[in-house]
C-alpha cells in the first residue's frame, strides 16, 4: 500500500469541501427547472456543474461522483449540443422525468462525498 502525496490529499481535501456548493447548485438549477424548463441560466448551471464534475470528480478519488456525473452528463449531452434556446427548453421538459433519478443519484452521491 502506497502512501497518499499530502499535496494531493489537500487537494482533495479542498475538492471534499467544494462538493456541498455543488450539490446546492445542482439542486437549485433543478428545482428552478421545475418551474420553468425555459429557464436558461438555470439549464446552463446544471449543464455546467453535472459537466465539471464528469471531468474532475474521477480525479480527486470521488469516483462515484465522478460515474453518475458522467452517465448523467451524457443523458444531457442533446440539451448541450442545442444552441437554440426554444429547442433546449423542449428537450430538458421532455426529459425531465427521465432525468429526475439520476440528479437525485448524483446529489445523494454528492451528499455522501462532502460528509
Amino acid at each position: 500500500m502506497t502512501d497518499i502525496d499530502p499535496r494531493f490529499a489537500a487537494l482533495q481535501a479542498r475538492y471534499r469541501a467544494s462538493l456541498a456548493g455543488k450539490r446546492a447548485d445542482i439542486e437549485q438549477a433543478w428545482q428552478a427547472l421545475g418551474a420553468d424548463c425555459s429557464d436558461t441560466a438555470s439549464q446552463a448551471a446544471l449543464l455546467a456543474v453535472v459537466h465539471r464534475l464528469a471531468g474532475s470528480a474521477e480525479s480527486y478519488g470521488f469516483d462515484g461522483i465522478g460515474r453518475l456525473a458522467a452517465q448523467l452528463d451524457r443523458q444531457l449531452e442533446p440539451i448541450r449540443g442545442n444552441a437554440n434556446p426554444a429547442q433546449r427548453s423542449a428537450a430538458l421538459c421532455a426529459m425531465r422525468d427521465a432525468l429526475a433519478r439520476p440528479i437525485e443519484d448524483l446529489l445523494a452521491e454528492l451528499q455522501r462525498g462532502a460528509a
